[in-house]
């Protein structure tokens, strides 16, 4: 008798674990940023006494958010912009705007409208950045369409970064 109930007890156990385990993932899965999510609200800047949220650009403008550190890849990411055919396509087309925000060796996100259409700059704490785009990889690159759904979710860099943004951008043309 003891043994069957110390059995029932641990098949119990094991399957309140499992279900417990299944129920973090779910949770943990929707603080995740996937393409076909909408894109979570945050400052983007303050110029002429005017705060520019994200939401702010809905229905206007195609938003790159180009989430970086002092890393060498991170440093390569911002280099990108620099690129003909990405530095070119980016002046073409005014409904684009890339964003960069650099996190800084203190608790703060340095974020800099790099397209020069609105010439946003702004430093704010990291806690002002909604926890979802608190990456562990970075650098990580977001395309929002105007919508502000996310179309890309890109982690790290790679040599075909340039052509796989452009592909993005162009599909939502």
């Amino acid at each position: 008798m003891k043994k069957t109930l110390i059995i029932l007890i641990s098949i119990l156990l094991l399957i309140t674990a499992v279900f417990m385990k299944k129920f973090k993932n779910i949770h943990h899965r929707k603080n995740v940023i996937i393409a076909g999510n909408t894109a979570k609200d945050f400052i983007l800047g303050i110029k002429n006494l005017v705060i520019y949220r994200l939401s702010d650009f809905k229905g206007k403008y195609n938003i790159i958010l180009a989430f970086l550190d002092a890393s060498p890849q991170s440093n390569k990411i911002n280099d990108i912009i620099k690129d003909n055919r990405l530095y070119t396509f980016l002046q073409k087309n005014k409904d684009v705007i890339w964003f960069n925000i650099t996190k800084d060796n203190s608790n703060h996100f340095i974020i800099e409208e790099k397209t020069q259409k609105i010439d946003l700059s702004y430093r704010t704490l990291s806690e002002n950045i909604p926890s979802i785009y608190n990456f562990k990889n970075l650098p990580t690159i977001i395309i929002i369409n105007k919508s502000g759904i996310i179309q890309l979710v890109y982690s790290g860099y790679s040599p075909t970064i340039v052509s796989d943004i452009l592909e993005t951008l162009k599909l939502l043309q």
